[in-house]
């Protein structure tokens, strides 16, 4: 019965998501659930089943929206619609690309040039004017925040105190998984911000 409570509350939330067409949310309610899931049951076999229903729930949303498979498309190759969908990632790579290793230097960048760089891209204008050092320290200390509250989640009072601790760490790191991986090419964009460095979202 509690299983099927479960089940049916997070299809609710996702549903409602889904109908606002913002599919980023989505993908962290569902990680966070999955392993809180796991967390309380320890059963492998429930993390399976919820993976392969996102790759169902993917491919169904993909081919019944035209936005996905616009961003999609500009991701598997941007250079197709060089000014119009694939410009926003293109001009960001070439914010990593005139950065280098140690960047511009602060200031020195040419932010302006990424459209709404402030709310999807501040990772480009981190990477132009401050280089890979500087994209990688934001990334350690995502990391860092990640791991010390999934390490803190060990030593709380209560199964709730530790699902909640884990569920918050594991919907950061997901939400900076997604965002990152939709800059650097890796996946495609998905609409989210990046916590605590994006303006606005």
């Amino acid at each position: 019965m509690k299983r099927v409570f479960l089940f049916v509350v997070t299809n609710i939330a996702v549903l409602v998501v889904l109908a606002q067409r913002d599919f980023g949310p989505t993908l962290i309610f569902v990680a966070s659930l999955v392993a809180m899931l796991y967390l309380a049951t320890g059963r492998r076999d429930h993390v399976l089943i919820a993976l392969v229903a996102c790759l169902a729930m993917a491919v169904f949303l993909y081919l019944g929206s035209d936005r996905i498979q616009g961003r999609v498309d500009a991701w598997m190759d941007p250079w197709s619609d060089p000014r119009g969908m694939g410009y926003q990632s293109l001009q960001a790579l070439g914010g990593f690309a005139f950065g280098g290793v140690f960047g511009t230097g602060p200031g020195y960048g040419a932010p302006g040039l990424i459209p709404a760089a402030h709310t999807d891209y501040p990772l480009a204008v981190i990477g132009e004017e401050w280089g890979l050092i500087g994209s990688l320290a934001v990334v350690a200390l995502y990391g860092l925040i990640v791991t010390r509250a999934i390490g803190r989640a060990r030593f709380t009072g209560s199964a709730f105190a530790q699902l909640l601790t884990v569920g918050l760490g594991v919907s950061l790191a997901v939400q900076v998984v997604i965002v990152f991986g939709g800059i650097l090419r890796v996946a495609p964009l998905t609409g989210l911000t990046s916590p605590f460095l994006s303006y606005g979202g």
